[in-house]
């Protein structure tokens, strides 16, 4: 249940920021986004896969196709 009450207090916390900067939340795609770019357990996920990204390189779209069928 924390967990839940620090997400509310993170998602009350993006939308203020948001009315302040005057940016308008259309849908809920846009809460969503808001919600991540101040997750920053997502942040830091998205990081570590840059980092993996750097070190190993990537592959190709073609390659995952055929990879993952």
């Amino acid at each position: 249940m924390q967990h839940y009450t620090k997400l509310l207090e993170r998602a009350v916390d993006a939308i203020a920021a948001t009315f302040q900067r005057r940016m308008a939340i259309e849908d809920e795609d846009d809460l969503d986004s808001l919600l991540l770019v101040h997750d920053q357990r997502f942040l830091r996920l998205l990081e570590e896969a840059r980092q993996r990204v750097r070190v190993a390189g990537c592959v190709s779209l073609a390659e995952m196709r055929q990879q993952v069928g």
